[in-house]
């Protein structure tokens, strides 16, 4: 068994305040998910989380979605709030999303997704003002009920994935039927070039519709953001208009792998710095971790600043601050 000081890297990275907590080896409770050598990593990592309380806020950009009746409004300072919580390995309906101030479309008004509970199962609700709620269970997980076990929630969110991306890579791979003399005969080649010059006026037309309700509204006396034109596309809002890239998070983890190898309890915080990058800090009183190469006992573990950025196909990682106390290992 050896053991050491701390050391800390040069650089000032910021401190984190970890956990005043020491997670204790817990089994895993009859009736839950077993773990598989097969499974998707974030199904065996999800199963490990006993309890958890993660939150996380994403702004998103104010303004008018969509034309016609297929439109959101978007009051200025609007922002997505999302938490997780998890407790004996399973989701509680303290798990939701909130948006605030609320979207709009006509008299109805988007007030966020809840998780209502029952037993060992869960559906997921959306939350209309003026309007009655709508079961998106389905929609995520493929039947009308998630199951409130965390690895395995996770385990029917990536299972229905797989099926929706499943026939479009199938049929991308299908060859298009070549055309028939026939086929080709029947269409003249000005009947062609007129089809290609409306679709190609079309765009531009659109867009300077766009731009003219743009012009209108910066000419208002007080123009307000909720009421600029952002686009005639509704889903854009989903692309676009809610900015991921700036989202900012806070967790409080305990992990206790339902083997008993690994036992943790983590405090971490990240958030975006625009586009593909991101600053991530964790930090662990107690950590835990009985591998084949032996057993790794560590104390005060804080990774301090990460720095990731990613650009093309590859991710730079920087480390700021990186401290441990004491490290205690033991071979097999």
């Amino acid at each position: 068994t050896a053991a050491g000081p701390a050391a800390r890297a040069p650089s000032p990275g910021p401190t984190a305040t970890a956990a005043p907590t020491s997670a204790t080896r817990t089994t895993a409770p009859a009736g839950t998910a077993s773990t598989t050598p097969d499974q998707p990593l974030a199904v065996t990592a999800a199963q490990e989380i006993k309890s958890a309380d993660i939150n996380a806020t994403t702004p998103v950009q104010a303004g008018r979605w969509g034309s016609g009746a297929k439109h959101i409004v978007v009051p200025e300072g609007a922002t997505i709030y999302t938490s997780l919580q998890i407790r004996d390995y399973a989701m509680t309906n303290g798990t939701k999303v909130q948006i605030r101030p609320k979207l709009e479309t006509y008299f109805i008004k988007v007030d966020g997704v809840s998780l209502e509970t029952s037993g060992t199962q869960g559906a997921l609700e959306l939350n209309l003002t003026h309007f009655f709620d709508i079961n998106l269970t389905k929609y995520v997980v493929g039947s009308k009920h998630l199951n409130l076990d965390f690895g395995a929630a996770v385990a029917q969110i990536m299972a229905t994935m797989g099926k929706s991306v499943a026939p479009e890579a199938a049929g991308s791979n299908t060859a298009a039927p070549a055309p028939t003399t026939a086929d080709a005969g029947s269409r003249s080649s000005g009947s062609a070039a007129r089809g290609a010059g409306s679709r190609t006026a079309a765009k531009p037309a659109k867009d300077s519709e766009l731009q003219r309700r743009h012009d209108k509204w910066e000419s208002g006396r007080t123009p307000k953001a909720k009421d600029e034109p952002r686009s005639d596309d509704i889903m854009e809002l989903f692309k676009t208009g809610i900015q991921v890239a700036q989202t900012a998070v806070t967790a409080d983890v305990e992990v206790a792998s339902r083997d008993g190898h690994v036992d943790a309890h983590l405090h971490g915080t990240g958030r975006g710095t625009g586009g593909t990058a991101g600053i991530v800090q964790l930090a662990a009183t107690d950590l835990h971790a009985q591998t084949a190469a032996g057993t790794v006992d560590a104390t005060n573990v804080d990774t301090g600043a990460i720095q990731v950025a990613s650009k093309g196909n590859q991710t730079n990682v920087q480390l700021s601050g990186f401290t441990i106390q004491t490290l205690h290992w033991l071979g097999s």
